[in-house]
């Protein structure tokens, strides 16, 4: 096997990764609200797919009617329905829910554009700037997207830092016209929340969201959330599950870095679905829940504020979720069955979050309603040994050609001075093909720029074959060229 076949390796690994990277078949299901076929699958779907742990709760109407954790939470703690997680995206909600209330009150107008807030406001078109609206940011429709800005900060980076560096953003259409998914858009949101308020984003959701629904295993603060027993997250990394903190973004926290429990979330999931109130306590009118549910249908997009909205076969079907490197969530609210169901996952990677992850989800989802399952796919185990083999294979081949170096200096001595630097260059357009590889190609077909924490947070097995095979190119191009000079 050549060193130029590693390189076709990785770039068919990487088309095999992207292609993986749909929706399933679906094939039919058992009874509906069978609470016992949900435990059975969730535990033999967590061995198949050596998921550490999974807390999981199920409303009817204005009561949690089954709520579980299985598995580990780190330290030799069990999952509890308790057990506070990282929510990722699931986060946005919160944050929109905060600037309705803020609406409500007069604060805030949704069609008023941010620079009516923060006058400093830019983006890199200037025009733009001014027409840029709170409506446009909940809607995703502001024009900005996550492949035309891509930030790079200090994870204890302010908001406003954040807000700020949005004057190099990128428009990639008119603002109003295209539902893009923006994460820096609800992190600008929340730093308009603190503005309207007069409160930080966490002490705010704290206090008019958290406190009156009675979360009580919700956080804003990691610390906090640590000293409550927040669950270890994971990587999957290869085959194995291994321990890794969260890193926690605060420039990041109003679109994916509050933290609640399965129970909680079951808490704000009942609330929505009463219109904004549970056990007597109102966090939102009516009228402006049904405005965080209402998709955007002149953008042709399904997303209201903070929330997808769509059918689930013929019923009305609200979902959002959430990822960090190291958690999942997912939650779920059929209002005409006045149904939910949340899980929260503590590990992640980028196959598991739309591979096998959406498969668990709508199986568990199937199994409560009585609606057909999603067919079971490719377990992300299967890959990961694919690509551990694949690591290995290029480790072999990375000492083998090391060792082979001072060969390859008796034999140059003969070779003419531009085959010598051509055999350099060979191993620098190597290094080259596999960064164009994982910068460039797999982040446009993901529609996103590239960034090297979301690479070695979600990727970190390709992160380590990439590492891998670009250092042994590397070692190989500066090793000849130094063996070169010294011949001369």
């Amino acid at each position: 096997m050549t060193h130029k076949l590693s390189h076709f390796l990785l770039a068919a690994l990487c088309l095999i990764f992207v292609c993986t990277l749909v929706t399933s078949d679906v094939r039919a299901s058992g009874a509906a609200g069978d609470f016992k076929a949900v435990d059975d699958y969730l535990t033999t779907a967590m061995r198949r797919h050596n998921i550490p742990g999974i807390a999981l709760a199920v409303t009817q109407d204005d009561q949690i009617v089954f709520s579980r954790g299985y598995g580990q939470a780190g330290d030799d703690r069990a999952v509890t329905p308790d057990t506070p997680f990282y929510i990722g995206s699931q986060t946005k909600s919160f944050t929109a829910m905060a600037v309705m209330q803020l609406v409500e009150q007069g604060k805030l107008a949704l069609d008023e554009p941010v620079k009516s807030y923060l006058p400093w406001f830019r983006v890199a078109d200037e025009q733009a700037s001014g027409q840029i609206t709170i409506r446009q940011l909940l809607q995703h429709t502001s024009g900005l997207s996550e492949a035309g800005y891509v930030e790079s900060f200090p994870p204890d980076t302010s908001l406003e830092v954040l807000a700020r560096d949005l004057s190099r953003a990128r428009l990639a259409a008119r603002p109003g016209e295209k539902m893009q998914y923006f994460n820096p858009g609800y992190s600008l949101l929340g730093l308009l929340v603190e503005t309207a308020s007069g409160q930080t984003y966490g002490d705010y959701i704290s206090a008019h969201i958290f406190a009156p629904l009675k979360m009580t295993r919700s956080f804003t603060d990691p610390a906090a959330a640590q000293a409550a027993g927040l669950a270890q997250g994971y990587a999957q990394i290869f085959m194995l599950a291994l321990p890794v903190d969260q890193t926690f973004y605060r420039y990041d926290q109003p679109a994916g870095f509050l933290i609640s429990s399965a129970s909680d979330l079951a808490r704000y999931s009942m609330a929505l679905m009463n219109g904004g109130e549970l056990d007597g306590a109102r966090v939102l009118s009516p009228e402006s829940v049904a405005q965080l549910f209402t998709p955007n249908s002149a953008a042709d997009s399904t997303y209201g504020f903070g929330w997808y909205i769509s059918k689930y076969y013929g019923e009305t079907q609200i979902t959002h979720g959430g990822d960090t490197e190291r958690f999942h969530t997912a939650v779920l609210l059929l209002p005409q069955r006045k149904m939910s169901l949340v899980m929260l996952v503590n590990e992640n990677h980028l196959l598991k979050d739309y591979n096998e992850y959406n498969t668990v989800f709508w199986s568990l989802a199937g199994l409560l309603t009585g609606q057909s399952r999603p067919a079971e796919g490719i377990s992300s185990m299967l890959y990961g040994w694919g690509l551990f083999i694949l690591w290995l294979v290029i480790l072999g081949l990375t000492v083998r050609d090391i060792l082979r170096l001072p060969r390859w200096r008796g034999r140059v001595r003969d070779w003419t001075l531009r085959r010598r630097w051509l055999e350099v260059a060979k191993h620098l357009l190597g290094v080259a093909f596999t960064l164009l590889i994982v910068v460039m190609i797999v982040p446009a077909f993901l529609g996103r720029g590239f960034n090297w924490n979301w690479f070695t947070g979600f990727l970190p097995d390709v992160a380590i074959v990439v590492f891998t095979l670009a250092l042994n190119d590397l070692i190989q191009a500066v090793a000849k060229a130094w063996m070169i000079v010294r011949i001369q």
